[in-house]
């Protein structure tokens, strides 16, 4: 027995094809129900928890303060682990306060505010903690070869922050990217229009708003509608005055 849904399109294509082929008297591809592949909800961290996590992060350690940095360039500004493993000094502006960055998974251009807090990081990494190597790069390995981090090391550092936070993921993604979906709903929940919250963000994709609309609990919650008080037989049900049986 099939239990799995997953494989309900691809029974369909089969009977239908053994119809075509004369193999059956008739199409029976007809009575396979169908089966929509659902989208999955984003992953959400609440602030409460993102705040945790942050403050896990030892900065003492040898690879703390730049830990830090990359962290909040996640969870304060949503910045793809791409975009951050391959960060420049060119596109660091202290002067303006601005971070310019050319997303490599778009290739478009995008300007972000160079919040406080992580001004504070960025400068603290840079003056005590990164070694003067001549590289372009603004996030580099403590061990040689000095190269700039992998994507991978920023899963890892998501990683071990959560844990050391003793956040629960239960189920929820553990990368990066989590913070995106988390900064998203931080942001509609807000009341930011929906195209803010997509530049913001750097999605070129009209539709990502639709993903956005899923996160917005506040406004959801407008359109619940009350539990109806259960009677009759129902009720005697859930009350253990009636079985199925």
């Amino acid at each position: 027995m099939v239990s799995s849904k997953w494989y309900l399109s691809h029974i369909r294509t089969f009977l239908r094809y053994a119809y075509q082929a004369r193999h059956t008297d008739r199409d029976y591809s007809g009575i396979v129900p169908l089966f929509k592949r659902p989208q999955p909800y984003p992953s959400v961290y609440t602030i409460e928890e993102i705040l945790k996590i942050e403050n896990s992060v030892d900065r003492d350690s040898p690879h703390g303060k730049r830990d830090y940095a990359v962290l909040l360039l996640a969870t304060r500004l949503g910045i793809r682990s791409g975009d951050i493993s391959s960060m420049t000094f060119r596109e660091l502006d202290f002067g303006r306060n601005l971070i310019l960055l050319t997303q490599h998974k778009t290739g478009v251009d995008i300007e972000l505010p160079m919040v406080p807090d992580v001004k504070a990081a960025l400068k603290q990494y840079l003056e005590e903690e990164r070694s003067c190597y001549d590289s372009p790069y603004v996030f580099l390995r403590i061990v040689p070869p000095y190269s700039h981090i992998s994507v991978q090391a920023i899963t890892k550092i998501v990683r071990t922050a959560i844990m050391a936070a003793g956040i629960d993921p239960a189920g929820r993604k553990q990368g990066a990217h989590a913070f995106r979906s988390s900064l998203a709903s931080s942001m509609v929940n807000d009341n930011i229009p929906y195209e803010a919250v997509r530049k913001a963000l750097g999605h070129t994709d009209q539709n990502a708003i639709q993903s956005y609309a899923s996160l917005d609990v506040e406004q959801l919650r407008n359109y619940a509608l009350p539990v109806m008080e259960a009677t009759g037989t129902f009720a005697a049900f859930l009350e253990g005055r009636w079985s199925l049986s």
